[in-house]
């Protein structure tokens, strides 16, 4: 019986490449890249994961934490990804970070999760991020101006979620909204709009929309 059952039974060492990528890419990144050190077959396997999940720990993990995503930049090819979740407290750190954004975020990202806090000086996004073909869910928590470029066109853009951020103007905003024309889901919680006389949000395929005023905040719970 034991030996039937060896002779049936699959290891997982006898999966091809593309199913254990699958599977490591459900872990956390640091989880996926000590999969290296299983064996010499899976020492360039996480490589070629399609989503990293980037999230800063307590106070004591900082240094560790910005070491990692430093020598990951470097090791990793990020033209694979297509999935892109990254979370930390800026403090002073906005140079490195504007570093980290523009070489993790590349045209091929579909979904993309930035929560940005204790930012001390501005934080730069490549342009070319609103012009992606391929990005289909954004998401941007960042208590900053957002500086958008002249041009955007997000054509694939379905869901947009941003919070705390201060539009810079109308016109700015304006284009914003206007350029994502197969939105569906839009969410806008206590962001700033003090330079921003008046918006117009128009699509055709609008199906939900949230906006939650922080001054609303102390009376009501609900989203708005």
């Amino acid at each position: 019986m034991e030996e039937k059952n060896d002779e049936s039974g699959t290891n997982i060492c006898d999966l091809p490449d593309p199913v254990l990528v699958l599977i490591i890419s459900s872990l956390p990144t640091k989880e996926v890249v000590r999969t290296s050190l299983l064996s010499k077959r899976w020492r360039h396997l996480w490589k070629d994961i399609s989503e990293i999940d980037l999230k800063e720990g307590g106070y004591e993990e900082i240094q560790l934490f910005r070491a990692f995503v430093s020598k990951l930049l470097v090791v990793f090819d990020c033209s694979n990804l297509t999935k892109f979740t990254f979370s930390c407290n800026v403090r002073e750190n906005a140079t490195k970070v504007n570093e980290w954004l523009c070489g993790f975020i590349n045209p091929g990202i579909e979904e993309l999760i930035l929560d940005l806090k204790m930012i001390e000086k501005p934080l730069v996004f490549p342009h070319h991020l609103f012009t992606f073909a391929r990005l289909t869910k954004f998401h941007l928590n960042m208590d900053q101006i957002l500086n958008l470029p002249s041009s955007i066109l997000l054509p694939s853009l379905r869901s947009l979620s941003l919070k705390k951020i201060i539009f810079p103007d109308s016109s700015s905003a304006h284009r914003l909204f206007s350029g994502c024309p197969s939105l569906e889901v839009l969410t806008l919680v206590y962001c700033n709009w003090m330079n921003v006389k008046a918006i117009t949000i128009s699509s055709r395929l609008l199906q939900n929309v949230v906006i939650r005023d922080c001054k609303y905040d102390d009376d009501e719970e609900d989203d708005y």
